[in-house]
């Protein structure tokens, strides 16, 4: 894995408040990760306004790619969302009419979906080191 990619969706919050919020769940995160990484290389790539963003997500269905963390926006590993932190080994079954789609593209396409008009979607990379430079 060349880089970890962490969607953090906050609500209620103003920007700078919710800036703020995600650089904090990164820093509680970075702390917790089950790998070696390098700080100095986590950053936040993309902020999006989530009532926007939600107009953009289509219902799930069949395989977007290889791997639990596949979703149509490319390799999501850790989701933010309601007061919790999701993984793929840890979110919600999909519905029964799942469309072929996995558990974790239908929490990414409900998490999308429930954004609201006072939601802020934010995407940081985590670059996990290599297993020669980890020890």
């Amino acid at each position: 894995m060349n880089r970890c990619t962490v969607l953090i969706v906050t609500d209620g919050l103003e920007l700078d408040a919710a800036i703020t919020r995600s650089m904090g769940l990164m820093d509680d995160l970075n702390d917790r990760l089950p790998f070696a990484h390098d700080p100095s290389k986590t950053e936040l790539y993309a902020v999006g306004d989530g009532a926007s963003l939600k107009e953009r997500v289509g219902l799930p269905h069949g395989k977007p790619g290889a791997g639990p963390a596949a979703t149509y926006v490319g390799d999501l590993y850790y989701i933010w969302s309601d007061g919790k932190w999701y993984t793929p080994a840890d979110c919600p079954p999909a519905p029964a009419d799942h469309n072929d789609a996995s558990a974790w593209q239908w929490l990414y396409y409900n998490v999308m979906h429930n954004s609201g008009p006072t939601t802020y979607c934010f995407l940081w990379d985590i670059h996990p080191l290599p297993l020669s430079e980890a020890a």
